[in-house]
C-alpha cells in the first residue's frame, strides 16, 4: 500500500518504520524535523494518575499499564489499550537499543531535580535511578548554564517521594577554547571527538585529531570527577556525554563510581539520540523523508469537514482521502495514497490552532475537535486569585482539546462516526489527555502508532 505519513515526531517516525517493516511503500511529509530532539528523552507511559475532584498528583507506582482503567473514558488510552501501548514502548526500546524497560515506573531526577517517574529509562541514566537512602553527587560545569547542579541537589534533598542525600559540585571544563557558555550539543560533539577539518588539512587527519581531543576531554572530565566523588556516591552529570553510544561507555570506565546522565532542559541530548536513531533506521529502510512540506487533501470539490464539535454527523462521514496536495519549495505535487497517517502534532507544532474568534481548528483536514477538560478544581487552589484560576483552567482545557478517535485511530465526528476510513490520527493531536501533567506522551504516541498500523493491515486483509 502507498502510505503517506505527515509529521516527523516520535509517532510519525515510529509508524513509518512499523509500516515499512510490514512491506508498505511509505513516504514521510513534514514541515520541519519534529519535536523529538526537544524531548526529555525518557519513555513516559503514565507517571501520575489524575484524581477526580482535586488537583493532587497521584504517583502511578507499579505497572503503569494497570492504571489505564482508572483514566476517564475520553482519555486516548481507553481506545489505544494497554497491549498496544506496551507493544509500542517495547518496539522502540528494541529498535533503538537506547532504553531499559522495567516492569514498573522508576524515579529519575528531572532537569531541575524533581523525582520524575518513567517506565523507559535511557541506558545512560540507569545508574541514576533514585532509590531510598541513596547518595548522589550532582556534577555541574561552570561553562554549561543549562544544568543548575546546586538547585538540582537541593530539590533532590527536599523530595517527599524518595529520601536521598545529594550534594553538588561545579567543575571547570571548557568545551571549546575559552568559551564561557557552551551548548549541550557542542559538548557532546567534542566528547565524541567530532571536529571540523582545518584549512588545508585532510578529512582523515582532522578525524584522527578530533578523536584524540575527544578522548583527552573525557579523561580530563573523569579525573575531575574522581577527585570530587566520595565512596558510596552515584555521580549524576548532565546529558552531554556524546551523541554516540561508545562515548559514554568509554567515559564510564574512567570514572571510579557509578555514573548516570540527567536530562537537561530542552534541547536535551537524550531526545537528540532517539531522533538520530530513528532517522538512521528510516534511511536504512529506504523511507523517503520530504522536508519543508505543507500538506492538504485534494477534495475534488467536496464540502469541507465541519471543524466545530457538535451533534450530528459531519458532511464527509466515511469518506476517503486518495490524493494529497503537497506544497514545497519549487512547486506543488499531487500524491496518490491508499492511507494517511496524520502525526502532525498538536498546538506546539501548529497543527491545532485557535483563531481570532477563539475557535479551534485542525489545519490539514479540518477535522472535528473535541473540547478539552480542566484538571484543576477550585477547592484545590483556594490560594489562587479568581483570574489566575480561570487562566489556569482555560489553559488545561485548551491543551487537552484534540481529535477524538476510535480504536483504529480514525478521526470521529460528534456522533462517533469515522470522518475518514483511511486517515489515522496519532500522538499529540489526540484529545482528552494531559501529557505534560500525567507524563503519558511517549506511551500515547507509540501506542497509537501500533493501533494504526494494525488497522492498516486490516484494510489490506492482513494481520501484523
Amino acid at each position: 500500500m502507498r502510505i503517506a505519513v505527515i509529521g516527523a515526531g516520535l509517532s510519525g517516525l515510529s509508524a513509518a518504520l512499523m509500516l515499512r517493516e510490514a512491506c508498505h511503500n511509505v513516504t514521510i511529509f513534514t514541515h520541519g524535523i519534529g519535536g523529538l530532539p526537544l524531548s526529555n528523552g525518557t519513555l513516559d507511559v503514565l507517571g501520575y494518575r489524575a484524581l477526580s475532584g482535586n488537583n493532587a498528583k497521584d504517583l502511578a507506582s507499579g505497572d503503569p499499564f494497570a492504571s489505564f482503567t482508572e483514566l476517564p473514558n475520553t482519555h486516548p488510552y481507553q481506545v489505544i489499550g494497554a497491549d498496544n501501548a506496551r507493544e509500542g514502548v517495547n518496539w522502540l526500546a528494541e529498535k533503538t537499543g537506547l532504553f531499559e524497560i522495567h516492569g514498573e515506573n522508576r524515579l529519575l531526577p528531572s532537569p531541575l531535580g524533581v523525582a520524575r517517574p518513567t517506565l523507559g529509562v535511557p541506558k545512560n541514566a540507569a545508574a541514576g535511578i533514585l532509590t531510598e537512602g541513596g547518595k548522589y553527587l550532582v556534577v555541574g560545569l561552570r561553562q554549561f548554564k543549562d544544568f543548575p547542579a546546586p538547585l538540582i541537589a537541593a530539590n533532590l534533598n527536599r523530595s517527599d517521594v524518595v529520601k536521598v542525600e545529594a550534594r553538588a559540585v561545579v567543575l571547570d571544563l571548557p568545551g571549546r577554547a575559552r568559551e564561557a557558555d557552551t551548548l549541550a550539543t557542542d559538548y557532546a560533539r567534542h566528547f565524541d571527538g567530532l571536529t571540523s577539518a582545518t584549512a588545508g588539512g585532510s578529512a582523515g587527519a582532522a578525524k584522527a585529531t578530533g578523536a584524540t581531543a575527544g578522548a583527552t576531554l573525557r579523561k580530563q572530565f573523569a579525573e575531575l570527577i574522581n577527585r570530587a566523588v566520595k565512596p558510596g556516591e552515584v555521580v549524576l552529570i548532565p546529558a552531554i556525554m556524546g551523541l554516540q553510544a561508545e562515548t559514554f561507555l568509554d567515559f564510564a570506565t574512567r570514572v571510579q563510581a557509578p555514573i548516570a546522565e540527567v536530562p537537561t532542559i530542552p534541547a536535551s541530548i537524550f531526545g537528540q539520540r532517539t531522533y538520530n536513531a530513528l532517522i538512521e533506521a528510516c534511511r536504512e529502510a529506504r523511507i523517503d523523508i520530504r522536508l519543508n512540506c505543507s500538506v492538504r487533501p485534494y477534495r475534488r470539490g467536496r464540502a469541507k469537514v465541519k471543524n466545530i464539535y457538535q451533534n450530528g454527523p459531519s458532511p464527509m462521514v466515511n469518506d476517503e482521502v486518495r490524493e494529497l496536495v503537497v506544497a514545497r519549495a519549487g512547486g506543488t505535487d499531487r500524491v496518490k495514497v491508499d492511507a494517511v497517517i496524520d502525526a502532525a502534532g498538536g498546538f506546539a507544532s501548529g497543527n491545532l490552532a485557535r483563531d481570532s474568534h477563539l475557535a479551534f481548528h485542525e489545519t490539514i483536514f479540518d477535522l472535528p475537535l473535541r473540547p478539552g477538560t480542566a484538571f484543576t478544581s477550585r477547592g484545590s487552589t483556594a490560594a489562587l486569585h479568581e483570574i489566575d484560576f480561570e487562566q489556569r483552567t482555560e489553559l488545561e482545557r485548551t491543551l487537552s482539546t484534540g481529535i477524538a478517535v476510535d480504536s483504529a485511530m480514525r478521526p470521529l465526528d460528534a456522533a462517533g462516526n469515522p470522518v475518514f476510513t483511511n486517515v489515522f490520527c496519532l500522538g499529540e493531536m489526540l484529545g482528552g489527555a494531559h501529557p505534560w501533567l500525567e507524563l503519558s506522551g511517549e506511551g500515547i504516541a507509540l501506542g497509537s502508532a501500533v493501533a494504526a498500523v494494525k488497522a492498516i493491515a486490516a484494510l489490506k486483509g492482513e494481520k501484523i
